[in-house]
């Protein structure tokens, strides 16, 4: 979704943006459920393990491209400006005002605003403890009520600042109830799957007026849980697609592709050439499998092994 955003460049912005609130829901489910898995396995959190597995599986590729961004900028082979992204390991490219190199920067806010989150999200683990799940299940219905009234009391910046983490949150909360979301879901309809996509859809492709604004905050997430939930626990023809080899296998390049996408589609941003951004997209493909393979899987390995010495030693 967000590669055919960026290829349309301009035209269908909310469909990538809906893309990044996808992931960002999986993403707040993923770790909070890594988390859940890692007490009851251990009766304990590791933070130290948690962000040295997390520091070796995002800086190296994050880094790698920064890299060939700043040496392609000072050949001039792309905006000299674009040496800001590196900015970008930083994480404060989603801040106001935040110059992160332009086009070949600026898709790092979402990474900023997920490492922001899990800079917080893990203490809050370990130090509510038993409370946790009734304090952020109560934190994911409640902040979207907090960033309207901060819309409409005019804290502008404040209030979109904030509202880029409610579907991580929600993603969090659903991890924590995740066999009372299963049970709503079994009770839907079997229509109700597309009944969701439409949606999504529609609330997703609003923008600009209060009501709209209003409308994303509350519904957008809870509706992105249900979703994955549904896709998660009910057989259907978009769980088969989803979990079919071809795209099982696309999931271990993501985050290589994520990255390495933003410089590829380029040349339709920069000269509107929409058949050499889909021919540069598919040579992108076979290097960020051989990135995630070649390069990134041996950090993994890595960052996995110090975690679990960390955790024996300390």
């Amino acid at each position: 979704m967000v590669i055919i955003s960026h290829l349309f460049y301009g035209s269908i912005d909310w469909l990538g943006w809906l893309g990044v609130q996808i992931f960002f829901v999986i993403s707040g489910y993923i770790i909070s459920a890594g988390f859940l898995r890692e007490e009851m396995h251990f009766s304990d959190i590791s933070l130290s393990g948690f962000y040295v597995r997390r520091a070796f599986r995002i800086l190296p590729p994050l880094a790698l491209y920064v890299a060939v961004i700043v040496a392609l900028a000072s050949t001039e082979a792309v905006p000299a400006h674009s040496m800001r992204a590196a900015y970008s390991l930083l994480f404060v490219c989603d801040l106001r005002n935040a110059n992160c190199g332009g086009w070949l920067g600026a898709h790092t806010w979402s990474l900023s605003v997920e490492e922001q989150f899990y800079a917080v999200i893990p203490i809050l683990f370990i130090w509510l403890g038993s409370k946790r799940r009734a304090a952020l299940t109560l934190s994911a219905f409640s902040m979207p009520i907090f960033v309207i009234v901060l819309f409409f009391f005019k804290f502008t910046e404040t209030a979109k600042f904030l509202s880029q983490f409610l579907a991580i949150g929600w993603g969090v909360a659903c991890a924590l109830n995740e066999s009372t979301v299963q049970k709503i879901i079994s009770r839907m309809p079997s229509g109700s799957l597309g009944m969701l996509i439409l949606a999504i859809l529609l609330v997703a492709s609003q923008s600009g007026s209060r009501f709209a604004t209003i409308l994303n905050a509350i519904a957008l997430s809870p509706l992105l849980v249900f979703l994955l939930m549904r896709t998660l626990t009910t057989p259907s023809l978009l769980s088969r697609i989803l979990s079919s080899a071809p795209f099982a296998s696309l999931g271990l390049a993501s985050y290589s592709l994520y990255l390495w996408q933003q410089l590829a589609v380029w040349p339709a941003v920069a000269h509107g050439n929409l058949v050499l951004a889909i021919a540069a997209l598919s040579v992108c493909v076979v290097f960020c499998f051989a990135s995630y393979f070649l390069f990134e899987r041996p950090f993994i390995r890595r960052g996995r092994k110090l975690a679990a010495t960390m955790r024996v030693h300390f």
